[in-house]
């Protein structure tokens, strides 16, 4: 079985916004007892300040360091597959359908598919019936967030310019697809003739030429 990896990467960037403060001592002749009481608990009310913006700093760092950690927890999980909605809605499920139980076992054996942080697609295998060939595909949503309507013209082929796919346009509709949540996957499908079956074949991790274009997704709140 070939599997060949494409990745789309996000990149997200962070901004830490901080704040000071200015220190301001007056010293005047002729203070009288309760004049330096009062000084005294202005620099405690000032150490206290300072204490606070310690402290707000820590906390900020803490929840950073929270929000990463639980970012690669989620990264890092046991992928699962997912049925489509339309099969959903027909009753289908991973147990009941042949198919999706082949492609389960494949998911299940490996669990840490995909890329961290990122969508991708892989391509699984050559599925033969009495109408035709098929490649199947993973579409593979290792993001924190879930998503839908994810589109992207789909290229592939070998280094030497030979095209299995030639920018096809792909949409998993969220009416078709469903959402796709965080650390899971679902399969997807294309079409081969016979002589992109045979070109496919011939691929191998050192000629393959995968490419992704004009990508766009929602965001599923």
């Amino acid at each position: 079985m070939k599997r060949l990896l494409m990745t789309i990467i996000f990149l997200i960037g962070m901004t830490l916004v901080g704040c000071s403060s200015e220190d301001t001592n007056t010293d005047e002749e002729g203070v009288d007892v309760i004049l330096e009481e009062e000084n005294q608990d202005g620099v405690e009310e000032e150490d206290n300040f300072i204490d606070d913006e310690e402290a707000s700093a820590i906390e900020e760092e803490e929840l950073d360091v929270t929000d990463d950690e639980d970012s690669a927890a989620i990264a890092t999980e046991g992928l699962q597959l997912q049925v489509n909605k339309i099969d959903q809605e027909a009753g289908v499920t991973i147990e009941n359908h042949p198919l999706y139980a082949d492609i389960n076992e494949l998911v299940t054996a490996d669990p840490e598919m995909g890329i961290p942080n990122d969508f991708s697609v892989v391509p699984l295998d050559i599925y033969i019936t009495e109408e035709g060939s098929s490649l199947f595909f993973l579409a593979v949503n290792r993001l924190d967030i879930p998503i839908t309507n994810a589109s992207f013209d789909f290229t592939l082929g070998n280094t030497d310019g030979e095209l299995v796919f030639d920018q096809v346009d792909i949409y998993l509709s969220e009416e078709e697809f469903g959402v796709i949540e965080p650390n899971h996957t679902l399969p997807f499908f294309l079409d081969l003739t016979p002589e992109g079956e045979e070109l496919y074949e011939s691929l191998t991790m050192d000629n393959v030429f995968m490419d992704i274009e004009n990508f766009s997704m929602d965001v599923e709140e």
